[in-house]
């Protein structure tokens, strides 16, 4: 009886044994069947994009742990039945899946590419001036252009800004003189991806002198004109030129200096603007090498270029006297004829001739009243002028007629009338009877000059409205 009890006992152990065997191999078999699991089994992903990857859950789901093998590659959010993977830098690792048991259920392979991006010019040149014309430049990126930053190194001297980020554009504006560089870099890292080098130049649209009227030098001198326009921020730098450079020289300053008689012109150039003036180059000393001078005439000689230290000497003061005056020379004619005229100057020695010429001594007429339209008057007033260097005598004898054909009569002075050199009179000529004046009046003049007696006769008002010059 005991041993039927005892076998009962080991039937009843081994039989909760077997059934418990039994049914832990059937879990575990459904729990192989439905294991969660990754909708993909790899992804590829630029370092600081985001990606979303679904999980299959399984049936035996409490809660999934996830491993990474390199967590500096990616970093990740899990949420119910996803995760949120983002890049971080180049490189390739795993994420595994466990489920609540603690099994690996599956693994992602994760590929995180590196985003690059570059310029496809090293070097531009803006110029500051055109504000309205931004030069445009091209990039190329590669992988996720969220994380591309753009930036100035120094945007006082230029800034940059995106015009089209899709079709990879940028445009450049510049602000003032000098350079600077334009980068694409990371915005997360601070990597920089690549450099552009960007010369800001200034230019300037005209310029004008302080001075742009002709100057005139002698041979050795200088002068100099200067740009108004403030040039301390204009890249170009002034370019001074002669159009000849056998009358005249400019250095790099702008100071022009006389080598030989003549003219030329003077230009600057800043870029494309330019401005010019005239230069006349006349040589050290006398000017000309004859002056003809009236008898009893006087004319001033002057040996141009110098202040003083010149000597003068005439070689025949029969012919000239002369007065000196430093650089110059008062000559008075004595006697018809020529004569030789000497300057020196500092040992060089310049001649020139002095020719004495009959005196042209004006008796200038004008100015008639009764003007060109018929008056009738018995008085006429002429003016005169002496213009000589010798008084001169209008006579009493000097008349005023009329046409015979239209009302006879004459006028006169009723004495001689001196005139001083140099003075103008206004002589009265009475008639005896209303005289018709007009373009018919005729005039007769008598006067003397140096004890002789002339006679100048001419026809019509008009011919005396202005200046009538007499040389005798």
């Amino acid at each position: 009886m005991k041993k039927q009890l005892i076998n009962f006992k080991l039937l009843y152990f081994f039989t909760f044994i077997v059934l418990a065997v039994s049914s832990f191999s059937v879990l575990e078999v459904y729990a192989a069947i439905t294991l969660p699991s990754f909708k993909e089994e790899e992804i590829e992903l630029y370092d600081g994009e985001k990606k979303t990857v679904h999980i299959y859950q399984g049936s035996s789901y409490t809660k999934y742990n996830f491993e990474v093998d390199d967590e500096g590659i990616i970093e990740y959010d899990y949420w119910s039945s996803s995760l949120d993977i983002t890049g971080l830098k180049e490189g390739k690792t795993n994420i595994r899946l466990y489920d609540s048991y603690n099994r690996e259920c599956d693994v992602l392979k994760v590929i995180v590419k590196k985003t690059t991006a570059s310029f496809e010019e090293n070097e531009i040149q803006v110029d500051a001036a055109q504000f309205s014309n931004k030069p445009e430049v091209k990039f190329s990126i590669t992988g996720n252009d969220k994380i591309i930053g753009l930036r100035s190194l120094d945007p006082t001297i230029a800034k940059a800004e995106y015009s089209f980020i899709s079709l990879g554009i940028i445009r450049i504006k510049g602000c003032s003189k000098g350079t600077t560089k334009i980068q694409l870099y990371n915005k997360n890292t601070e990597e920089v991806f690549s450099e552009l080098t960007v010369n800001v130049i200034k230019t300037i649209k005209s310029i004008s002198l302080n001075d742009d009227s002709k100057s005139e030098i002698y041979v050795g001198q200088t002068v100099q004109r200067f740009i108004k326009q403030d040039l301390s921020s204009i890249s170009d730098v002034p370019i001074w030129s002669s159009s000849n450079v056998s009358v005249a020289i400019v250095s790099e300053n702008g100071i022009v200096t006389g080598v030989g008689k003549g003219n030329a012109e003077i230009t600057v150039a800043v870029g494309k603007a330019t401005a010019s003036y005239s230069v006349s180059v006349k040589n050290i000393g006398i000017q000309k090498k004859t002056f003809k001078i009236q008898r009893y005439g006087k004319q001033t000689i002057e040996y141009e270029g110098v202040s003083g230290g010149v000597s003068w000497k005439i070689s025949n003061k029969k012919i000239a006297t002369i007065k000196k005056k430093g650089n110059k020379c008062i000559v008075t004619g004595k006697k018809t004829g020529k004569t030789k005229l000497t300057a020196t100057y500092k040992g060089k020695k310049q001649v020139i001739t002095i020719k004495v010429i009959k005196p042209q001594y004006d008796l200038v007429v004008f100015a008639v009243s009764p003007d060109s339209k018929t008056k009738y008057s018995d008085v006429v007033s002429v003016y005169f002028e002496n213009k000589s260097t010798r008084p001169i005598i209008i006579h009493k004898d000097a008349r005023i007629t009329s046409n015979k054909k239209l009302l006879s009569g004459k006028a006169s002075m009723a004495k001689d009338y001196k005139i001083k050199p140099g003075k103008r009179v206004n002589l009265s000529f009475k008639s005896d009877q209303i005289l018709k004046i007009n373009d018919e009046t005729a005039f007769t003049m008598y006067f003397t000059f140096e004890k002789k007696t002339m006679k100048i006769t001419y026809r019509g008002v008009n011919s005396l409205t202005g200046i009538v010059e007499y040389t005798p």
